[in-house]
């Protein structure tokens, strides 16, 4: 298998598991907190979406630098 293909999948798996876990978390400290659970529908959404995306660029962003060093 093509390395760039499995560094795609494997980021990608690793993105949404992580995002799960940090978004779960931060619903937790919002409902902590008193924010009503509409709201904290919202921001776990648009926490998991942002993020995802951000951290799969920044893998993105490090495998490029580690291959063209």
């Amino acid at each position: 298998m093509n390395i760039n293909k499995l560094s795609n999948k494997l980021i990608f798996i690793k993105s949404i598991s992580w995002r799960l876990i940090g978004s779960t978390a931060t619903s937790l400290i919002a409902f902590y907190f008193g924010i009503p659970v509409s709201t904290i529908g919202l921001v776990f959404f648009a926490d998991l979406f942002l993020k995802l995306a951000l951290y799969y660029f920044h893998e993105k962003l490090w495998i490029y630098i580690i291959q063209n060093k």
